[in-house]
């Protein structure tokens, strides 16, 4: 109920800022109210139920607010159809029951990629419009800008992750397998990127060359961290206990 309201009140906050540019004239409360709804819903997502399939959309609905007030064109789109996705992946594993282990794999694989350039290209400079982050930020501050739209596209990652996780849990799929095949499927793309990377040409080319290796082979390292937050994102339970007194 709270997340849902976060999300309503994130979209108004679209809205009303769709033509406002001037951030230097926000009051007190338009500055910080965004970070309540950006965080709130955020730190509510261990408080919510244990059962795997809820705590899913808990993490889903947790993190809208922030991408929907990040949204510009049809960001918020891509992203309600991916997670869409991500719940049909995860009914079809739990039905029709679990996969190969290559197949399982490969589909985080695509479904990483496809989360991180579904919703534009970081590596490209030009794709970067700090207007993404204009209800968060009230001054001009590159730092806290770039911090921002790195999660905002990491957003869609954290959610396959999470949702890999779940079912990790449901079918105890072995880690060390898995993690080892996305490994050689990582290093055989990092191989194939850096034998593409070009020395010739425009910068721009060159740039998107090396930028596409380094994304390939930092694709595990990022897999890991990733799954450590889902790990606290989905494992972790915090239940409040109102009737008991601590003396």
């Amino acid at each position: 109920m709270v997340q849902n309201i976060c999300f309503s009140l994130g979209f108004l906050f679209v809205i009303t800022s769709i033509n406002r540019t001037n951030v230097g004239a926000r009051t007190s409360l338009m500055i910080y109210l965004p970070w309540v709804i950006f965080l709130f819903p955020i730190i509510l997502i261990p408080f919510s139920m244990s059962d795997r399939s809820v705590r899913v959309l808990t993490i889903f609905m947790g993190f809208a607010p922030f991408f929907m007030m990040t949204t510009m064109s049809y960001e918020m789109l891509f992203l309600t159809f991916f997670s869409i996705l991500l719940i049909l992946w995860v009914i079809r594993e739990e039905r029709l029951g679990a996969s190969e282990n290559f197949q399982r794999s490969l589909m985080v694989m695509v479904l990483m990629f496809l989360g991180y350039f579904g919703i534009g290209n970081l590596a490209s400079v030009s794709s970067v419009d700090p207007l993404w982050v204009r209800i968060f930020i009230a001054t001009n501050s590159p730092f806290k800008i770039m911090i921002l739209i790195l999660f905002r596209h990491l957003l869609p990652l954290l959610y396959t992750i999470c949702v890999f996780r779940i079912i990790v849990l449901h079918n105890n799929v072995d880690l060390t397998s898995s993690f080892g095949t996305i490994t050689l499927l990582s290093d055989i793309m990092a191989l194939y990127f850096l034998h593409s990377v070009k020395n010739s040409g425009s910068w721009a080319e060159m740039g998107a060359s090396l930028a596409h290796f380094v994304i390939a082979d930092s694709l595990t390292m990022g897999l890991l961290c990733f799954y450590i937050v889902a790990y606290f994102l989905i494992d972790i339970q915090v239940t409040i206990n109102f009737m008991t007194k601590i003396i």
